[in-house]
């Protein structure tokens, strides 16, 4: 059933409301993804009228909200509308690092197919990999393990995972063991 609010969002839409208008720093569809009002998320992207490319504190995107946020409905609404693909906030980090931050595996995946082109070091030399690893973020290893299993991993960035691994001498070891065999068949 359709929520009666995208009703109303429509008339005020319709007659010269600014989606893009921000009350204490969030506008209507950050409000929407942060309290799980999904029709309205879903509605509010498709509207014409909101521009789905605002930044907000850290030069944070939608897409950045909506990963910290966890809900992968979300997420593919928002690749959905094509937002910035290999956008970086002002600490450089990419949809891929917030990623490597979340426990949700299908966010996970969606962001690993998502944003495969970027550089993935951040102002302080971390990669995604590495971010999951200290964050012991197995869901993360093994699914871009698994993503660059048919496609091209950085070695820099494996054998520096690797051995970041090592050093913090977590469970994260052994999710590299699989694939560090292949990189020398």
């Amino acid at each position: 059933m359709t929520s009666p609010w995208i009703y109303i969002i429509d008339f005020l839409l319709e007659n010269g409301a600014d989606p893009t208008m921000r009350y204490e720093g969030k506008t209507a569809l950050r409000l929407c993804i942060e309290n799980d009002f999904e029709d309205n998320v879903k509605h509010l992207i498709q509207h014409d009228t909101n521009d789905i490319q605002l930044k907000f504190e850290n030069d944070m995107t939608y897409m950045h909200i909506a990963i910290k946020h966890g809900n992968p409905i979300f997420v593919r609404y928002i690749i959905g509308a094509n937002i910035f693909q290999e956008y970086l906030d002002e600490n450089d980090n990419s949809y891929l690092h917030y990623a490597a931050l979340s426990d949700n595996k299908e966010i996970i995946k969606l962001i690993i197919n998502y944003q495969k082109k970027i550089a993935l070091t951040y102002k302080d030399g971390m990669t995604p990999l590495m971010i999951a690893v200290k964050n012991s973020n197995t869901k993360f290893i093994n699914e871009y393990m698994k993503y660059h299993e048919n496609y091209w991993i950085p070695i820099k960035d494996f054998y520096r995972s690797l051995f970041y691994s090592i050093i913090l001498n977590n469970n994260t070891f052994e999710y590299f063991l699989p694939y560090f065999a292949t990189y020398f068949e």
